[in-house]
């Protein structure tokens, strides 16, 4: 939290969401050893979906690479935060997005490997997406890679015990990736993971 600025657009500041937001994106980062997330430093707050005068469009989200904004609708974010199961998660989600743009920025080589890595899987498993209404992962992460790997991610953290047995090859390049497994609840970063 001392590392970033929140800011709050159209609404008041509430230290308890910028903990539920912190608390995000350290479950995205906890077992990395760069967890800040350096490359944005302000995440802009906004009471609900907003309208993007970049992009023309209402957002829930999004990152800004080139202003380094982190933006969340609390609305959407709060949603995620209630149910922890169902794989949809807006702060997993655009933490997902951000933790993209600072490795391939900022991070080592190994963590630009095991990106690399897990992309190699995951585009031919786009295809599986579109193909299949009942896939797993919801139709949006066949968008691109990039929205693949948020939705991945917002699967990775909250079922992960169905996504490991769904699509164990994908699972294991994320716990790769991540350093950690969520299906140990009580061990997360187990000794196992190869760094």
């Amino acid at each position: 939290m001392q590392l970033k600025e929140f800011i709050p657009r159209q609404t008041a500041p509430n230290e308890t969401l910028n903990l539920l937001i912190s608390a995000t994106a350290i479950q995205l980062t906890y077992g990395l050893d760069d967890f800040s997330l350096h490359s944005f430093d302000k995440i802009l707050i906004y009471p609900d979906t907003y309208y993007s005068e970049i992009r023309n469009t209402h957002h829930k989200g999004e990152v800004n690479v080139p202003l380094r904004l982190i933006v969340l609708a609390a609305k959407h974010f709060l949603s995620g935060v209630r149910d922890p199961n169902d794989g949809i998660n807006l702060g997993l989600h655009e933490m997902a997005h951000a933790l993209n743009v600072h490795t391939f920025e900022d991070g080592s080589r190994q963590n630009k490997k095991s990106f690399i890595d897990w992309s190699n899987e995951a585009l031919p498993e786009m295809e599986s997406i579109k193909a299949n209404k009942q896939h797993f992962l919801r139709q949006y992460a066949a968008t691109n890679i990039e929205e693949m790997f948020a939705v991945c991610t917002e699967n990775f953290f909250e079922r992960p015990e169905l996504f490991s047995v769904e699509l164990p090859i994908l699972y294991q390049k994320l716990m790769t990736l991540f350093h950690q497994d969520p299906r140990n609840h009580s061990r997360p970063i187990p000794e196992s993971i190869k760094y």
